[in-house]
């Protein structure tokens, strides 16, 4: 069921104040990330040391104070507590597990730059060396910083510093862009710096917003996240970019794929007898469908939630999806699938779904952490000047949605319609 609702809002998050407001703040940290790393992380260290006692104090005081059903658990308050004093009395504990999460976190990245070289190599695709030389550098820094957590913390903190004055200076461009009204009359949308929010922070994102709509009061959730807004006169969507989101999506990492016009082309690994690596990677299947059977589909037999961001384009845009669309076509072999996939069988059945196993290049074979259904959808919607980052190490569907709706919040923006689908 849709529900949809009109009306222009301009209290939009980001406007070029804001943004301008941003990248000072990340230009600033960067500075004293970069050039005072020792120091800086000390401090940080010890506001987070003095945030951890106020919090302590906060709770304890609630649970005295309190009597109803707001009152913290004593439980919970000893924990904070307990790991205040812990942290005070080890306070080098902090920088230095960071540190190893952190390393944990690119080897993870090296293991999937890894597995899409041998992608790469498969398929005869190019781009191998450039894979490899990744893995090999994100594997020799994380054994660095595993050796020596302690000491890895000070070049982690300037890694950082100078992550934040890249990404503040682009952040500068952005703003800048945003005031002059670059983007909404060159009609594209994309990262000045083609860079990916920490997949930690956007990964179980779609988990979150399953979680605020099925909220007991579900009418004002869905009207709050219902909107269309934009500064364009008389226009409406051309492409459609949805998210899914529900329990069983993905382990509840969430699913997108796009519709233009009437169709809706997704890309997944549909074939179930072809997973291997414990569902890591499969055959990669492309489809299209019917784009209003295909979400009616998704609501009533799937049981998800979609939520739609609309774009617009202009004609030669649309063109260069399509153009996309038909290319990724060719190198595509039509698949049937069989009766034991019941939910592939009832999509067929249900929107007209015609199902393609790609036949050659990378997109051969899904791959959960980087040739996945995110990758391909940016791919296509990027040929039409929706662009969202390099395509490289780990994305989820809950990173392509960060990227959306900070474009819908953005007062210049073709990114112009946020639709509930339920």
């Amino acid at each position: 069921m849709k529900r949809s609702y009109g009306g222009l809002d301009v209290n939009k998050a980001y406007t070029p104040l804001s943004m301008f407001v941003r990248a000072a703040g990340m230009l600033v940290t960067g500075i004293l990330f970069f050039s005072y790393p020792s120091q800086t992380l000390n401090l940080a260290v010890t506001l987070i040391h003095v945030l951890l006692w106020l919090s302590a104090a906060d709770n304890v005081l609630k649970w005295v104070l309190r009597k109803n059903e707001e009152r913290p658990s004593l439980g919970h308050a000893l924990l904070v507590i307990g790991l205040a004093l812990f942290l005070t009395l080890h306070p080098a504990f902090l920088s230095s597990s960071v540190s190893i999460v952190f390393a944990v976190w690119i080897l993870i990245n090296a293991f999937a730059r890894f597995l899409y070289f041998v992608q790469l190599v498969q398929t005869n695709s190019f781009g191998k060396i450039w894979t490899m030389g990744q893995a090999l550098l994100y594997t020799v820094f994380a054994l660095f910083i595993l050796m020596n957590p302690a000491g890895g913390a000070a070049s982690l903190t300037r890694v950082l510093g100078a992550y934040s004055l890249i990404r503040g200076f682009f952040l500068l461009v952005d703003a800048g862009r945003e005031w002059l009204g670059v983007d909404i009359r060159g009609k594209r949308v994309r990262q000045r710096l083609r860079y990916k929010p920490s997949i930690l922070l956007t990964a179980l994102l779609p988990m979150r917003l399953l979680k605020e709509l099925d909220d007991p009061d579900e009418e004002t959730e869905i009207e709050k996240w219902t909107r269309r807004e934009t500064i364009l006169p008389n226009v409406k969507p051309d492409l459609e970019i949805f998210l899914h989101v529900g329990k069983k999506v993905a382990m509840g990492m969430g699913h997108v794929d796009i519709a233009l016009g009437d169709t809706v082309y997704t890309y997944g690994c549909y074939d179930a007898k072809s997973n291997r690596l414990f569902g890591i990677l499969s055959d990669g299947v492309f489809v299209k469908a019917k784009r209003d059977e295909y979400i009616q589909f998704c609501l009533k037999y799937a049981k998800k939630c979609l939520i739609g961001y609309g774009v617009v384009l202009t004609e030669e845009q649309k063109r260069a999806i399509q153009e996309k669309i038909a290319s990724f076509l060719l190198e595509s072999i039509p698949w049937i699938p069989t009766d034991s996939a019941p939910e592939q069988k009832q999509l067929q059945k249900d929107a007209d779904g015609e199902f393609y196993k790609i036949g050659k290049g990378p997109y051969k074979t899904y791959n959960l952490l980087t040739t996945n259904c995110v990758a391909v959808a940016n791919m296509l919607s990027g040929s039409g000047g929706v662009d969202l980052m390099n395509p490289q190490g780990i994305i989820t569907p809950g990173t392509y949605c960060e990227f959306l709706d900070r474009q819908f919040m953005r007062k210049k923006s073709i990114v112009i319609s946020r639709t509930v689908y339920r």
